[in-house]
Parts: C-alpha cells; structure tokens; sequence
C-alpha cells in the first residue's frame, strides 16, 4: 500500500539516519509524503532513499516528498542541517511561455546521486548539490510534470527556440547561463547549458518556451495553458548556510532563492550589507513580535535587481532585445514591504550594452518575499571592513504562498488568499498589508520612448548621505536618464539612485543627476504617494530658480546633449527655512524667511551643520555632540533602524556641548537627528558598541 502523508506542521519525521527519513517500504512499495496548499516543517536534516529502483515504472517515477499546489518544505537551524541521500523532492515552478525572453532562476535542489551513476549509482556527498541539466533522469533537476507524483526528463534541444507540448518539453540549453562576479560586463556570463553544473546559491538564465501543454498534474490549471510554463524541479533539496559566493567591490553576481520555499528578501538583503561588518539590528519580527537580531555583514549594497524584458520582441538577436533591471530596496529594514520601481526597456548592442531605441517600461512586481525559483542580481560594496562572501541561511526561509497579494511574485501572475508569513525564525502576521514608510514615485518620461521610474522614501532611519539597504543605485543608466546624487554613487561613477531613502525633512534638497546622450524631451510627474505627509513635490531648476509642480502637473524640460549635475533638484516646499516665530507680549508673529537663491541657501544649511560635531564614544557610553559656534539647539532624537526613537531631548539651547547617555543601548547602528531653532534638521548615523 502507498503510504500518502497529509501535513500541515510536521512535528516528527521517520526517526532513522536522519529526522525525517523517507524510504522505500520494499521493491514494489514506495513511500512518499504528499504536502498540498500548507508546509512542511524539519528542524534539521532530511534524508530521502529514491524510489527509481522499484520494478514499477509508474512507482519509480515518485518523488520521497511531493510539493503540490504551493507548498513548501522549511528547515529549522538544528546542528545537523546536511540533507542526505539518492532520494529527492518535486516542486513545482512556472516560467515564462516566450521562448525568446528570458527567466532568472535560482534551483531549489541539488542532483542527489554520483554523477553519470544512473539510478542505481550511489548518493552524492552529504548537504547541498549542484544543479545540473542533462539528458538523463539522475544527472538533471528540471522535469516536465506529467501526473501528480510523475514526471518526464524534457528533450535536451540543441537549437534556439524551446518548445511545450502534451507530454514533451523541450528545452534550449544554449540559453542556460550562470553570471559570476564581474564588473566586465556581457563578455562574463557563464554558458552552464547541457555539461555544467552550478553550486547552489548561483542563479542562471533560461528562455522560455512556446506551445501549450493541457497536463494538469493535479494542479488547478495546466502546465502550460499560454500563461506560463511549469517546470518540476526534483533533487536533494537544499538547506542550511549557503556560503562561497564571492562578489567583488562594484561588481554583480546572479544569485537567486535557493531553498524549496519561500525567501524573507529583505531579511537576506540588510543581513547581507552593512556600514560596518557586524553591525547588529534587532527588530520585533519573531513569533508574538518577539525580537529577532540580525548580524550584518558588509558584502553588497543590500539591494536586489530583477530582469524583466518586451515579451512583444520576438528575436534571440542581442541588438534586438529590448528589457531592463527592476529595483528592490528593504528600505533597511524587514518590518514593511520595501520598494520595486520597474524596469526601464533598453536596447543592446552585439556587447550587450545599451544603446538608444528603447520602448517601454516593465512591470510592477511585489518582491518583498522571494519565491521559490527567483533569482536576482546582486552588487558588491567596498569590503575593505569585512568579507566578500554572500551567505544564505535557513534563517531567512518562510512560508509565503506565491502570490500580488502575498507581496511575493515571481514573474507570472499567481493569486492565492493572503496568509501569515511563517518562518523559520521570523513571523509576520499579515503579509498583505505590511507597513510602508512615507513614498513618493516620480516617473521621467524619454521622448516618449521609455520612462525611469523613481522612489523617494521619506524615513526617520534614513540620513541625507548613501544609505546601505535603503538607496539603490541605478543598474544600467541608458543614454538619457535620471537618477538621483550621493556622494557614494559620485565615487563609484554611477548616475546615481533611483531609489533614495531620505530624513522627513520638509526643506530638504534631493540633487538630481540627468544625462542626455542626445538633445531629449524629458517629462516629470510624481504618479503615486504613499502616506505622503506634504502639500506638493517640487522639480526645481537652480540655473533659472525656477519651481516645477511635478505633484499636480506634469513639467517637460527640453534639454541638450550633455551632463546635468548640481541643476536639478526634487522639493517639498518653495521655502528654504521653516517660517520663524518671533513672540511678543501679546502674541506670536509667524514670519516667513524671505525666499534666497538655492546656492545661498545650501550653503547657510550646510555652514550650520560642519560647525557641529558628533561623536559616539563608546568607551565612555555616551554620545557627544559639539556645538562651538553655540547653535541654538531645539532637539535631539535618537531612532534605531526600525523608526523606534529612542530618546528626544528638547531645548537644549545653545551650550557648546552636548551628552546623552548610550550604556543602556543595545549594540547596533542607530540615527541621530538634531534640529536647530531655525528648524533645520540634519541625522548622523553612529555605531553603539555596549
């Protein structure tokens, strides 16, 4: 008899080599767990004997642990976490169904058994394997379903074009490609197709295919119904830590969700960027919001880009694609839903680098919470103070069913009702509606070609210099573009961010960089806000003084080929100081600062701020701030990285010191903003080490 297992929460597993150990019951019995629409739960290892051996073919086929409709399968951070065996798992994964546009993947198993062994060949080495795509059932991970447990090996197809029908996928291998570290570009990527393998973490590329195929393998819509293509991943599933990606200062690397469940996204990003290599943050993210402590690591700029290209563009010809990286920033943090701002479509050369001629702009995806499969770039940041090395971890798994509402896309549309976000360490109780600081999207039409998105988060974390896991710089500026100025990106010769994370700040300047390859029309129009506390957005043109409504109207700037930098500006108000208040015996008298030149008022703010001169003295446990040009001072907040403030002193007036307490804060990077009399505001970020 079959032995089908029904789970929700797995508490107990077949107690044997392994916590949960699957096998074979005799040579024509298999053994199977069957997780429908929930997830399953091991605290540590997992250890699977196949069922391919047995006599009955229809047996053989069956996978040790069968994801279906959704599921997931989630590990704990038990001591043994070395998955084991020559058994697998089956996941399922949809795809895009043009087979000229590509998909980022990241597999989610592992080949279990020695390379070119076959079926009765013996298990590879212990913990987690490489992916691999050959014309064999024991040396490749992607299937093409067929039934509810069984599967077919697709056709390795040496041409261009894949290709899905009842029964029969065919793949073209010639498109499997992997990206290691490199800042050389379109010459770096690495073809895996039918003889390569790549280690688990590794994200690739793989086109898609065309045809339908009506199989529903127990899943309520077909394989391929000419909405997507679904693939069947089975192998060792991967677990544990996930270390020996390397990634070089301003470098990429193509990496990728590489667990059978879902990924906390922005967990892995700000555990994965630091200003500090082991900077400690902790958040309330844990069950009954119990704190949760994250230790980052200085490796990348905490930021993931997603490719997304026309589906419309039906060539393999490089000088014919037309696509571009979408934006995810955390907003540095894992308590709400993050920022994507959609990819720009760009056209390339026979180098793949982007040239005029583009149309379009991509999707809107919700990447808060990485599905299975997703694979993604990443950016490596200056290491010189800590390591090179991306690290994945069981930490960051939870059960999120894909999904818009879910905050979890992978690229096909998938509706599924909203859940809680189960994970391993962390849980949140409603994924569908997590908080979202103040935003403001800018959208920059180009000659009516192709429009860049922009993101202004508005933050009481966030400082006005380059924040790690908050700003995003641009990936892949096109000939005409904006973005907007820090001093980071200035350094490392990028345009700039477009996504910037910045202080509530009424007054503040947001510098913009835009370039024109060629004389251009650019158009300016905010076209969404989120919990947006000001009365308008403001383009500003510091050559002419000029204010553009960009909140109730759109402005067009006619501009010639060239670079622009320290022109334009993003605002919130035409004032360059909050109106002053003055008291006399009978009342208070509001008097507006009369409107000055923004060069002029740049350099009072920025006068009034080098005059002072913060400083964390851990030694002492006590922070310091000198004010020798004796500044009125109005107040000083400190605020952890979640927003919590920590503490505001007020009127302090104009002494040429001051001291507050940190023996009592715990171990982490914090902001202190201070605001003057004039109201001018301004946050530092300190390192507390107690």
């Amino acid at each position: 008899m079959k032995k089908i297992i029904l789970l929700s929460f797995l508490t107990m597993g077949f107690f044997a080599n392994a916590q949960l150990y699957v096998q074979p019951t005799s040579t024509n019995d298999p053994s199977y767990i069957y997780v429908n629409d929930t997830f399953i739960y091991v605290e540590q290892d997992v250890e699977l004997e196949t069922n391919r051996t047995l006599a009955v073919a229809a047996d053989s086929e069956t996978p040790n642990i069968l994801l279906r409709r959704g599921a997931q399968l989630l590990q704990g951070e038990g001591t043994d976490q070395d998955n084991k065996g020559t058994g697998e798992i089956s996941v399922f994964q949809e795809g895009t169904v043009n087979n000229f546009d590509y998909n980022f993947w990241a597999s989610p198993v592992g080949a279990s058994r020695v390379e070119g062994s076959g079926v009765t060949g013996g298990a590879r080495a212990n913990g987690n394997s490489v992916f691999t795509f050959q014309n064999n059932e024991t040396d490749n991970v992607i299937f093409t379903p067929t039934s509810v447990t069984g599967a077919a090996v697709p056709t390795i197809n040496n041409g261009l074009n894949g290709t899905s029908a009842a029964g029969d996928l065919s793949i073209a291998h010639f498109w499997l490609f992997g990206f290691n570290s490199s800042t050389l570009g379109y010459a770096d990527w690495d073809q895996i197709g039918n003889t390569g393998s790549l280690d688990a973490g590794f994200g690739f590329t793989m086109k898609g295919v065309s045809g339908t195929d009506a199989t529903t393998a127990g899943e309520a819509t077909p394989n391929n119904g000419g909405n997507g293509q679904r693939y069947d991943f089975r192998g060792r599933p991967n677990n544990g830590n996930i270390t020996g990606i390397t990634v070089a200062e301003e470098a990429s690397v193509l990496v990728g969700n590489p667990y059978p469940s879902a990924m906390d996204l922005s967990y892995f990003l700000i555990e994965n960027s630091a200003d500090t290599d082991g900077e400690v943050v902790t958040y309330p993210i844990g069950p009954d919001a119990t704190n949760v402590s994250i230790t980052r690591r200085r490796v990348t700029s905490g930021i993931a880009y997603f490719w997304d290209s026309d589906p419309s563009v039906n060539s393999h010809f490089i000088e014919e694609y037309s696509g571009g990286y979408g934006t995810f920033s955390p907003l540095g943090s894992p308590l709400n839903s993050g920022i994507y701002t959609p990819a720009p479509f760009q056209n390339y050369d026979e180098l793949g680098e982007a040239i005029a001629g583009s149309t379009g702009t991509g999707g809107n995806y919700e990447r808060r919470f990485s599905p299975v499969g997703q694979g993604f770039f990443m950016l490596g940041i200056d290491t010189n103070q800590g390591t090179d090395q991306i690290t994945f971890s069981n930490r960051h798994r939870v059960y999120v069913p894909e999904g818009a509402a879910n905050n979890s896309q992978f690229r096909n549309s998938q509706n599924n009702d909203p859940v809680p976000g189960i994970g391993v360490q962390t849980y949140y109780p409603d994924v569908t509606n997590m908080s979202q600081p103040s935003v403001v999207y800018l959208a920059v039409g180009v000659n009516d070609l192709y429009t860049r998105q922009l993101a202004i988060g508005l933050m009481d974390w966030a400082t006005e210099e380059f924040d790690i896991a908050i700003d995003a710089p641009i990936n892949g500026a096109l000939g005409t573009d904006a973005a907007f100025k820090t001093e980071y990106t200035e350094n490392i010769a990028s345009l700039g961010n477009v996504i910037a994370g910045v202080p509530k700040d009424e007054y503040q300047w947001l510098p913009m960089n835009i370039q024109a390859d060629t004389s251009s029309e650019l158009r300016f129009k905010v076209i969404k806000t989120v919990e947006f506390e000001y009365d308008t957005v403001y383009l500003v043109d510091a050559l002419t003084a000029t204010y553009y409504d960009i909140y109730n109207d759109e402005a067009t700037l006619q501009l010639e080929e060239g670079m622009y930098k320290d022109r334009f500006y993003v605002r919130f108000t035409t004032q360059t100081a909050p109106p002053q208040e003055e008291e006399t015996e009978d009342q208070t008298v509001e008097e507006e600062v009369e409107d000055i030149s923004i060069d002029t008022g740049d350099t009072l703010i920025e006068d009034t701020f080098q005059s002072f001169t913060v400083f964390q003295n851990n030694t002492l446990g006590q922070l310091e701030i000198y004010n020798p040009e004796n500044v009125a001072v109005k107040n000083v907040s400190m605020f952890d990285l979640a927003g919590k403030q920590l503490f505001n002193e007020r009127n302090l007036g104009n002494e040429n010191e001051f001291i507050f307490s940190t023996n009592n804060i715990a171990t982490g990077v914090y902001i202190v903003q201070f605001t003057t009399n004039d109201n001018l505001k301004k946050g530092y970020k300190v390192s507390v080490s107690n």
